[in-house]
């Protein structure tokens, strides 16, 4: 399994130590932030990306560095992830994201992750799923572009907040490998 997924305009790879400013710089964005409990520490951010490396090492899914083709620029981070937390959903392999203002509306976010999804039924996953605190209109546009279904009865209260948080509650989306194709390109993405 190769840790690198590619499309026309972006790669999607493993983290290197130079990635560490512009992911400290997307996690502690307040853009980014809106719908995010906390802006992330230098330290949490190298703990990421040598857990995501570890597990791409071990052919398991983890959220890689997005960089586009034409500048090598990290835009953010795209793929899938085991959900650490119990909940009616779990257990599940999600598909996120997570960009740089920068690059919001260029069609990024759903390019990585539609080729995320395409790896991931590739090597077997039968099902993907995708969640958003309720406000985040942004992310679920996102999950519809990329053929994802919403489903409503899977709602959850994310176990990670007190219930009247207002981050607590999330909409969920799937993906199932039997019905999923991906979307046409959008012409202007």
């Amino acid at each position: 399994m190769s840790a690198i997924l590619e499309t026309e305009r972006l790669v999607l790879r493993p983290w290197r130590d130079g990635d560490l400013a512009p992911l400290l710089a997307i996690n502690t964005d307040p853009r980014v932030l809106e719908h995010l409990p906390a802006p992330w520490t230098e330290a949490q951010a190298r703990a990421f990306m040598a857990s995501a490396n570890d597990l791409l090492d071990a052919g398991d899914h983890a959220l890689r560095a997005v960089e586009t083709r034409s500048d090598g620029a990290l835009v953010g981070m795209v793929g899938l992830k085991r959900a650490t937390f119990e909940a009616a959903i779990t257990p599940c392999v999600e598909v996120a994201w997570r960009l740089a203002p920068g690059a919001w509306g260029r069609g990024f976010g759903g390019v990585a992750a539609v080729r995320a999804l395409e790896d991931g039924f590739a090597r077997g996953l039968d099902e993907i799923v995708s969640f958003t605190v309720t406000e985040n209109a942004r992310s679920a546009r996102v999950m519809e572009r990329i053929g994802m279904v919403r489903d409503g009865a899977s709602d959850f209260d994310h176990p990670l907040f007190e219930p009247e948080h207002p981050l607590s509650r999330h909409i969920v989306y799937r993906a199932r490998r039997a019905d999923w194709s991906p979307p046409a390109p959008r012409a202007s993405g």
